[in-house]
C-alpha cells in the first residue's frame, strides 16, 4: 500500500513540475508579447519615428544603389544576350536541317540492313552449294580411289587403261 502511495506522490510531483514549467513558459510568452507591444507603442514618440525613418531611408538608398548596379549589369549583358539569341536561332535552323539529314541516314541505314540481309542469304546459299560440291568431289575422289585400286592388278593398256600412280 505504501508503494502505491509513493508512486502516486511521485506522479503528483511530476505533474506539478510539468504544470510549473508550462506556467513559466506562458508567463514568458506574455512578457515577450507585452514587450513587443511596448516597443510598438513607443513608435508614437517623434524621436523614435525619426530614427526609424532615417534607418529606412538608409536601407532604401542602399537598395536603390544595388538596383541601379543590377540594371547597369543587365544593360551591359543585353548585347551579349542578343548575340546569344541570334546564335540560338542559327542553332535551331541547323538542328532542323540535321533532323532532315538524320531522317535520310535512317532510311539509308534501313536500306543497308535490307541489302546486308539479302547478301547474307545469298552467301548462305552459295556456302550450301559449295558444301554440296565438296561432298560430291569427295565422293568422286573416293570412287576414283576405288577404281584405281581395282585397276591396279591389270597391266597398262596405253591410253585406255593408264598405269596406276600410287594414289597421286
Amino acid at each position: 500500500m505504501s508503494a502505491v502511495l509513493l508512486v502516486l506522490v511521485l506522479i503528483a510531483i511530476q505533474e506539478g513540475l510539468a504544470v510549473r514549467q508550462s506556467t513559466r513558459a506562458i508567463v514568458d510568452n506574455f512578457r515577450q508579447a507585452n514587450q513587443y507591444f511596448d516597443e510598438r507603442a513607443d513608435l508614437a514618440a517623434p524621436a523614435r519615428v525619426r530614427k526609424e525613418l532615417s534607418d529606412l531611408k538608409i536601407v532604401l538608398a542602399e537598395l536603390n544603389a544595388a538596383t541601379a548596379a543590377d540594371v547597369d549589369q543587365l544593360a551591359a549583358m543585353l548585347p551579349d544576350m542578343r548575340t546569344l539569341v541570334t546564335a540560338g536561332h542559327n542553332d535551331v535552323d541547323i538542328a532542323h536541317q540535321l533532323h532532315g539529314v538524320s531522317s535520310s541516314l535512317q532510311g539509308a541505314a534501313g536500306s543497308l540492313h535490307a541489302i546486308s540481309a539479302d547478301a547474307d542469304a545469298a552467301v548462305v546459299k552459295v556456302n550450301d552449294r559449295l558444301l554440296a560440291a565438296l561432298q560430291l568431289a569427295d565422293q568422286l575422289n573416293a570412287e576414283l580411289e576405288r577404281t584405281t585400286v581395282k585397276l591396279a592388278p591389270l597391266p597398262a593398256q596405253g591410253n585406255v587403261i593408264p598405269a596406276p600412280t600410287g594414289g597421286k
